[in-house]
């Protein structure tokens, strides 16, 4: 949950905001589960498999809902989508403690979101497929669908 909490935060002096969708969070958070070195314990907490629209982590999912429970983000709807934000009454309370373990990966964290552009494009989005199982959906939604769209279109 702290980490969900330090990437609105980094994300918000970084300049893209405080706000961003489940989706993003959890590219996000894989990222970092990519980054961090398998003997720090946050590694094993941050478990994903993958589900059709790319790596998903249901700890990730229940972080950001116990967070919102708490009234450390807060989910607004604009232009038909969710966001999750922070909350404006967390301050600068942490739902976690820190030790070296956290405080490594709340510095991994912070340089993944500083090396984001201020907004995330799907060419960053797609680097999370980088180690998928298979590459068939990602295929299937980036080559076939869109080719059978411009088809489509065309007749």
């Amino acid at each position: 949950m702290e980490l969900i909490r330090l990437f609105l935060r980094y994300g918000e002096s970084h300049g893209f905001g405080n706000k961003c969708t489940e989706a993003e969070i959890q590219h996000i958070l894989y990222k970092l589960k990519q980054n961090l070195p398998e003997t720090n314990p946050i590694w094993e907490q941050l478990p994903y498999y993958w589900f059709k629209v790319g790596p998903y982590s249901e700890y990730v999912s229940d972080g950001i809902k116990k967070l919102h429970a708490e009234k450390f983000v807060t989910r607004e709807l604009y232009e038909n989508h969710s966001f999750i934000m922070l909350g404006k009454e967390c301050g600068d309370s942490k739902p976690a403690k820190y030790d070296k373990n956290l405080q490594e990966a709340s510095r991994i964290l912070k340089q993944i979101v500083s090396d984001l552009p201020t907004y995330l494009t799907e060419e960053e989005i797609l680097t999370q497929y980088n180690g998928a199982p298979s590459l068939f959906y990602f295929r299937f939604k980036l080559g076939f669908i869109p080719e059978m769209e411009a088809y489509r279109k065309k007749i």
